[in-house]
């Protein structure tokens, strides 16, 4: 008897110990199958909330884009009006001189008109290349001297223009002033550097060189 007695407290134990096992292993699957249901949920709201964050920014950006477009428009205008109040400040100077019969005088306006001149044609490609910040040099520098020799009334057989320009683009800011001293150089050397039917040349650089940029204008 004491030995079945011992046998069933040790049945029993073994019983219990089952049971505390499953109800641990029950316990243990709730839990986890819990966390699952809670990371797939976190998983959902994060989804959820970037989602809604993609559609936010794609609007933002839209607005943006939408934005520098109207002021894309907005200074490309801007630089158009620009360009022809200068070119009508230039008819008026062309008008003006037509009154004059001092040729000082009439030297001096035809200065102004091609001062006038080389800072319109910046605007103007500002406006035509859709390029709002920089101006191609090589261009520009092209369409400047081209304006001279027609002012100037001189063909390129009498004297010849030699270029060596850098393709670099030049902040309006730069690109005024460096306009006009080319159209001073060029204009000084156009009337005073040759005689009445002189043959010659004219040589134009514009380099770049690390952090500067040289300009050279010789004839």
């Amino acid at each position: 008897r004491e030995a079945e007695i011992v046998q069933l407290n040790a049945d029993n134990q073994i019983k219990d110990l089952e049971l505390q096992q499953a109800s641990r292993t029950k316990w243990g699957l709730i839990g986890g199958l819990a966390l699952l249901l809670l990371i797939a949920g976190l998983i959902t709201r994060i989804s959820s909330i970037r989602k809604k964050t993609n559609q936010t920014l794609a609007s933002k950006n839209q607005i943006i884009a939408q934005n520098l477009q109207e002021k894309e428009t907005l200074l490309k205008e801007i630089h158009h009006r620009v360009k022809n109040n200068l070119q009508v400040i230039s008819s008026l100077l062309n008008l003006q001189s037509r009154n004059l019969e001092d040729d000082a005088a009439k030297e001096a306006m035809q200065d102004g008109q091609n001062r006038v001149k080389s800072m319109a044609l910046i605007h103007q490609n500002l406006y035509q290349e859709g390029d709002l910040v920089g101006v191609a040099s090589q261009e520009y520098i092209e369409k400047l001297t081209t304006n001279l020799w027609q002012s100037y009334k001189i063909s390129n057989q009498d004297i010849q223009l030699k270029k060596d320009i850098d393709p670099i683009n030049l902040d309006v800011d730069v690109m005024i002033p460096l306009g006009l001293i080319t159209n001073e150089l060029i204009s000084n050397s156009l009337k005073h550097a040759f005689k009445e039917n002189q043959s010659g040349e004219i040589m134009v650089s514009l380099k770049q060189e690390l952090d500067s940029i040289t300009l050279s204008v010789k004839d």
